[in-house]
């Protein structure tokens, strides 16, 4: 007998989620004038398989957070605001 496929076990959905933080520091050598906050952030994706492709999306920042990534030097450097990328993707 034949191995069968068992494709009614994959799921065509595959979501997932992260966090990441950082804890408060006094910046890239420890140079900075003040302490830089900590922060926690968000973010999520979602892809859907499609015979041989795939759809994503994939959110960064899932929250829009406004936070101070990090000092250094006499200058502090904002994080970035959410990012939202979708992709396609087809396997010859």
């Amino acid at each position: 007998m034949a191995p069968q496929k068992l494709h009614h076990l994959r799921q065509p959905v595959s979501p997932a989620s992260n966090w990441r933080s950082t804890g408060s520091n006094h910046g890239d050598g420890e140079v900075a004038p003040a302490k830089v906050p900590s922060f926690l952030l968000f973010d999520a994706m979602i892809s859907y398989q499609i015979h041989n492709g795939t759809l994503a999306l994939n959110a960064r920042n899932l929250t829009n957070k406004t936070y101070i990534a990090n000092c250094g030097y006499g200058n502090c450097y904002y994080g970035d605001q959410r990012t939202v990328v979708g992709t396609a993707t087809y396997r010859w």
